[in-house]
């Protein structure tokens, strides 16, 4: 959206679409911090309840049913990848806003257009993301460390 602001010559308009970006940015803004504050105390519970659930069934998936106890566990780690690429995903994209507007005409537009963007490039310096409590941003990463500690909630119902 940003790269066809500065398509036009019309100052006028180019200052519009700008505004238009700008409050669609601040939008976006807003909804990540109400979703992060709405959702990060239970994220950490699910993904505290999901390690444990998946220890346990692949417990089970050692001792006895394989078949039910694998499909059940699939279902549970496919759960939290979703997740987890979802919070990535938000990441990612808030991480391409200043290349946008990098790869945009902003050098032709007017010095006072320029300005705006300093303000818009200062703004999406901050990563859009999803907390899940003390565990970190819900990302592959955290995927990842949520698959070990399941590990090792297995090593310590093993043992």
């Amino acid at each position: 959206m940003i790269q066809n602001c500065f398509e036009v010559e019309n100052y006028n308009s180019c200052k519009a679409k700008l505004k238009h970006c700008i409050q669609y940015h601040a939008d976006i803004l807003n909804l990540a911090e109400q979703l992060d504050a709405s959702f990060s105390n239970t994220m950490f519970a699910h993904l505290t309840m999901t390690s444990i659930i998946c220890a346990s069934l692949e417990k089970q998936f050692i001792e006895d049913d394989k078949l039910c106890a694998g499909l059940h566990m699939l279902a549970w780690i496919a759960d939290l990848f979703l997740a987890c690429v979802a919070g990535q995903l938000l990441f990612n994209a808030s991480e391409s806003i200043p290349h946008a507007v990098w790869i945009s005409k902003w050098y032709q537009t007017d010095v006072r257009l320029r300005k705006d963007i300093q303000f818009l490039l200062l703004r999406s310096q901050k990563n859009l993301y999803i907390t899940a409590g003390p565990f970190g941003i819900l990302s592959y990463p955290l995927f990842v460390s949520v698959m070990k500690m399941s590990y090792s909630v297995l090593c310590l119902l093993t043992s």
